[in-house]
């Protein structure tokens, strides 16, 4: 028996997300998800969680730098962030390695912004991801670790470990740069879980004394209807609970 974590991203973009994110706590589905702090669904989530309807201990930070409005001004200044005011999320193209001085500043007041927001409406965040796994990109994350961990988070989301399928050279390079980066999570003070994926990932896989993330999507479908990770069939999600079931479901709160 593992340990998992299974975490619902993007709670807070939308109210119709919010809706099926508490549905997964309460159907067993999920135990824990992160909070974006810039989109349409913040005020919403947060009422939901003043409200007992969400887990107050299983809640994180969705860091965004992707979509949506920014909450600090410099940072829409920044062509390689932002376009008309808002994030364009053609940052996650390719590789981030390397930023300027002005990049670093704004992004670190930014990253700084949406944490504060966080804790301003009474939520302490188990732990921090990235919205399109941005806090995974280099520059950014090797940027904004100072503030992370001077705000008191202390537990971060692995690089993902489990389901790449890139072969070839490209594939050597990409499983090289996880393993690293997860390396200097570790070294940076970060506590993490041992691996990370998406629930087919781990279905077939035996799972003993580790301790795992489980990222999970609620998708919208063409008629309105919030999937798990997209997928429009009960056999899924009755999946997915037979797997918790079978481990010891926790949240961040819990390493």
């Amino acid at each position: 028996m593992a340990r998992i974590i299974v975490n619902a991203d993007d709670f807070g973009l939308d109210v119709g997300t919010n809706n099926a994110i508490q549905l997964g706590f309460e159907d067993g589905l999920i135990s824990s998800t992160t909070l974006l702090a810039n989109l349409s669904g913040f005020d919403d989530a947060v009422e939901r969680i003043r409200q007992g309807k969400i887990p107050e201990n299983a809640v994180g930070i969705h860091l965004n730098l992707t979509q949506g409005k920014p909450l600090t001004n410099g940072i829409i200044n920044e062509p390689r962030f932002c376009r008309d005011s808002n994030f364009h999320g053609e940052i996650r193209r390719k590789p981030v390695l390397n930023l300027s001085s002005s990049e670093k500043m704004n992004l670190r007041l930014e990253v700084s912004a949406q944490i504060k927001k966080v804790y301003e409406a009474g939520i302490k965040p188990t732990h921090l991801d990235g919205h399109h796994h941005i806090h995974t990109e280099w520059a950014i994350f090797q940027s904004s670790k100072k503030t992370i961990l001077n705000s008191r988070i202390s537990k971060i989301r692995l690089s993902r470990t489990a389901g790449i399928h890139f072969s070839g050279v490209k594939g050597l390079l990409k499983k090289l740069y996880k393993f690293q980066f997860n390396r200097w999570l570790s070294l940076s003070g970060f506590s993490t879980t041992n691996r990370m994926g998406e629930f087919t990932d781990f279905f077939e896989a035996p799972l003993e004394n580790e301790i795992v993330e489980i990222m999970t999507h609620f998708v919208r479908d063409a008629s309105g209807n919030y999937n798990l990770d997209g997928i429009a069939k009960d056999e899924y999600k009755l999946l997915a609970k037979a797997f918790n079931e079978k481990n010891n479901l926790i949240t961040f709160h819990s390493l």
